[in-house]
């Protein structure tokens, strides 16, 4: 299956200029959680009408066993030498997913640097190695660093150009030509948006490229503003395509390790031989440069 990559060297800036949305965020975050609790939640006495919504800082600072001038400073993004073991009591306190753990320990981490020749050197091994199936791949900014043929007409993407460093945003949002393939596209659209807040927070470079081309976006927004957590890096997530002769085609999102601490995501077929049936029909016409796919998209009613 051959395969077309798009390293372009800005996406491996060495420096990060986004500490203060990190840090910003980190508040946002902590607030939300304790919004949603009561001193009841958590084994506090209540004490009487409530200034604010949830628990007070004072209330969380006893919880973890600090300074409430700590506790404050933690919130804002001021304090230094924040340890793990701090960040994990405070997860604990707020009774957090592991996805916000995850997230929550991101955004406090310092962002490690890989070089352009170490993730060309890991993709180069992951296409030797990659699944028969296997479509496309995306970087840690969650944009396409290779695809196939194949990949591009089950999106309804006319040229490898169109297709070089969209993201998965941009399928989701940008083009609703492309969008309007995906059968479940309110779950695609909670995962884009809560994928790429979670590699902000990894202060992947990419990501805040892609947020910015968004960020006037009312669709994007709305979705964006409803806080959903993904960690791509995590379990396999599975989508369902419409395709105009084809009909229902599974695909699954696979994290996969590069580069140290980075990552990558491969799209592959979904499970089962039905569906690599249908991946390798379209191979079959993508290599003879038969038009039979080149169909306009079919909306599919949501069920």
């Amino acid at each position: 299956m051959a395969w077309e990559l798009d390293l372009d060297g800005s996406r491996c800036s060495p420096e990060s200029a986004h500490d203060d949305w990190r840090r910003e965020e980190l508040g946002r975050f902590l607030r939300s959680c304790r919004s949603r609790l009561r001193p009841g939640d958590v084994g506090l006495p209540s004490r009487g009408l409530q200034r604010v919504r949830g628990l007070r800082r004072e209330e969380v600072a006893e919880l973890a066993g600090v300074s409430v001038g700590w506790y404050t400073a933690f919130e804002l993004g001021t304090a230094h030498h924040v340890s793990p073991r701090f960040a994990n009591a405070i997860a604990g306190v707020f009774r957090m997913t592991e996805t916000e753990r995850t997230f929550l320990l991101a955004l406090l981490e310092r962002p490690s640097r890989h070089t352009c020749a170490e993730q060309r050197e890991a993709l180069d091994a992951l296409m030797l190695g990659a699944d028969a199936c296997a479509l496309a791949v995306l970087d840690g900014g969650l944009a396409t660093l290779a695809s196939t043929e194949t990949w591009r007409r089950l999106l309804g993407i006319r040229s490898s150009a169109s297709a070089s460093g969209t993201s998965i945003v941009d399928w989701t949002f940008a083009d609703p030509s492309v969008g309007s393939r995906f059968d479940d596209w309110d779950d695609l659209a909670a995962f884009a948006c809560g994928a790429l807040r979670m590699q902000m927070a990894r202060a992947e470079t990419g990501a805040f490229s892609v947020f910015s081309r968004f960020a006037g976006d009312e669709r994007f927004m709305f979705h964006w503003n409803r806080r959903t957590l993904y960690d791509p890096q995590d379990a396999a997530l599975h989508f369902t395509l419409r395709h105009p002769v084809e009909g229902i085609v599974p695909v699954r999102l696979n994290a996969v390790g590069i580069a140290r601490s980075s990552a990558a995501i491969v799209v592959i077929a979904g499970d089962g031989n039905e569906a690599r049936a249908h991946i390798q029909r379209l191979t079959m016409f993508a290599r003879t440069g038969a038009t039979r796919y080149d169909l306009k998209p079919v909306l599919v009613a949501q069920s």
